[in-house]
């Protein structure tokens, strides 16, 4: 908290009254002075945004956990090749990168994170929906691909960008437990979807899902913007600031250096006392405050002739002697007369001004602002708008992180880890099937893994915090472990074998997506994680698209999934390699900056 005075120059020593003792705000800046113990960072609201990020999971994303079982769905309804297929997932991918710069573009500006899940969650109802009446494998990659793409671009990066601005000692925890929402709901969701397709068949099960779907509006209801707290935190700084604060009085002997003038008894020690008039009443006067500021008695009355003004001022100060002082040290020969003749041009003068009406002479050397100023506002106001877009592209699209190795090494790395691990989550339903699994067996197998990754997920977010070692050694790690996965896939042929695999898929498979939003702030900063964010997205969403059409294509040539699992298990381990080398990356660039 700072206060503010009136001017550079020297205050009164006595004291102001008590009505003008209050706390004075720099709004300017409220943003940078509110520390944690103002806002609900990580605690209060905090967990409520948690628990609705959570919820939103658990319905939403939830469902993406089921794609294997929607995929084999999807060919056994349209007799469709797996080419054609894996386009639903690669189109949905591809939208979802493209159109989630878009909403970070209008979100930063338009929209919050609350009106975003509105949106996305009817989308994703109404893209189920056009699924129960597809009559065609096209009209499901417009309906499932384009239309849910769309729909969880306006769910997941605003739940990312909430969480970052709720969460900062507990940020990789909270992310945890969010990703843990669809290992969630995909465990509860895996058979009785399953379930819902033995009885209700393709149409019914589709459009029971869009219902499941608008319930993440309940979720949504949760998200109360952080703003709403800064909001609250101003409103109380303006009830504390001083409405005269910045009108204090100024002593003459230390406003002038002034000696042996003769002051009356009644003089207080102000420049200027008693000049009060009844102008303020007056209907030819503006009525409209000044922003900020209250409106004080003018200087003089219009309707009072000037030459009595001029007597009253000469009533308190000895105008020979102050003259003196106020234009210098030197001998200067003045007349009374002409003196007063000048005193009036000035007082004139001053009458015709905004600030006559607007504030006292003690106070005619501070910013008063006017109700022109209004107008001014309104145009600033209006052409803030009209570059809100401009200033969040140059925000979302920083082209200075695409100068910096380190972030391309970060994108590099992204594009192999994101597009691997979703495939083999997406694709171990196919690859049962092709073994000779059963529909039931395969909804076991997902249960199994979104269990297992829910504790797991947990956990990580936990030993993340703990910070014993970095978050991209943690990636590294788990790409190892799903890239050796992935090469040894040829040797689980039955359905034990078949769950050892998906428990060890469970445990390392969701790391990446729990920790690639905070491991991006450890290392670009929280200041660069919308840009960071939007960049990453567009890379996750483009190599999954262009990943997925290509190992469907390559399993339709070899007739089986094991030379689509070896070509994903290679870029895993490269993946690694680049993870662990990534550190290096950040020293070098350090270095050559210093």
């Amino acid at each position: 908290m700072s206060e503010t005075c009136a001017s550079n120059q020297t205050i009164d020593d006595t004291k102001p009254s008590d009505s003008d003792q209050y706390i004075e705000t720099d709004e300017k800046d409220l943003d940078n002075e509110a520390d944690d113990t103002d806002l609900p960072i990580d605690r209060g609201w905090a967990w409520m945004i948690l628990a609705g990020a959570y919820i939103n999971s658990v319905l939403v994303v939830g469902m993406l956990r089921l794609e294997g079982i929607f995929f084999n769905e999807y060919q056994k309804k349209f007799q469709s090749s797996s080419g054609l297929t894996s386009l639903i997932p690669s189109v949905q991918n591809g939208v979802y990168s493209l159109f989630s710069l878009i909403v970070m573009l209008i979100g930063s500006s338009r929209l919050n994170t609350r009106v975003s899940l509105l949106i996305g969650g009817l989308l994703v109802s109404v893209a189920y929906i056009i699924n129960s009446r597809s009559t065609r494998i096209e009209y499901v990659i417009i309906g499932q691909g384009v239309l849910s793409g769309v729909a969880y671009s306006f769910i997941h990066l605003p739940i990312i960008v909430i969480l970052s601005q709720y969460f900062k000692k507990r940020r990789g925890l909270a992310n945890s437990i969010s990703v843990s929402g669809s290992s969630m709901g995909g465990l509860v969701l895996a058979p009785v979807v399953t379930a819902m397709f033995e009885y209700y068949g393709y149409s019914g099960t589709f459009l029971i899902m869009s219902g499941i779907a608008l319930h993440c509006w309940v979720a949504a209801a949760l998200f109360r913007p952080l703003e709403f707290y800064k909001r609250r935190l101003r409103m109380k700084s303006e009830e504390l600031k001083p409405l005269t604060s910045s009108f204090k009085s100024t002593a003459l002997d230390s406003q002038f250096n002034i000696k042996g003038v003769q002051k009356p008894s009644n003089f207080n020690g102000i420049i200027v006392d008693g000049l009060q008039s009844n102008i303020s009443n007056s209907s030819s006067l503006p009525q409209q405050p000044a922003i900020g500021y209250k409106i004080l008695d003018p200087i003089c009355d219009e309707k009072c002739p000037l030459k009595d003004q001029t007597d009253t001022l000469t009533q308190h100060v000895d105008i020979k002697h102050s003259a003196r002082s106020l234009l210098g040290k030197g001998e200067i020969t003045v007349t009374e007369s002409s003196l007063t003749n000048t005193i009036s041009g000035v007082i004139e003068s001053i009458c015709q001004s905004d600030g006559a009406r607007l504030a006292s002479v003690v106070s005619l050397n501070v910013p008063i602002g006017s109700v022109h100023s209004l107008k001014e506002v309104k145009e600033d106001k209006t052409n803030t708008k009209a570059s809100a877009i401009a200033r969040a592209f140059r925000t979302l699209f920083d082209l200075e992180l695409m100068k910096s190795p380190l972030f391309w090494t970060l994108l590099f790395q992204a594009s192999l880890t994101c597009s691997g691990l979703v495939f083999m989550s997406v694709f171990f339903g196919p690859r049962a099937r092709e073994i000779g699994l059963d529909e039931t067996q395969i909804g076991l197998l997902y249960s199994v893994m979104n269990i297992v990754e829910l504790f797991c997920l947990v956990l990580i977010g936990f030993i993340s915090d703990l910070k014993f070692c970095r978050r991209s050694t943690l990636i590294a790690i788990a790409a190892l472990v799903e890239g050796i996965l992935a090469n040894c896939m040829a040797l689980f042929t039955t359905f034990e074998s078949f769950i050892a695999c998906v428990c060890i898929h469970g445990v390392f498979g969701g790391m990446y997506f729990a920790l690639f939003a905070v491991n991006l702030v450890d290392y670009m900063g929280m200041e660069k994680i919308d840009s960071c964010l939007g960049f990453t997205n567009l890379i996750h969403g483009l190599s999954i698209s262009i990943l997925f059409t290509t190992l469907g294509s390559l399993r339709d040539i070899s007739g089986n999934y094991i030379s689509s699992f070896h070509l994903v298990g290679s870029f895993l381990l490269l993946s690694f390699l680049l993870n662990m080398f990534t550190p290096f990356v950040e020293r070098w660039v350090k270095k050559r900056q210093s």
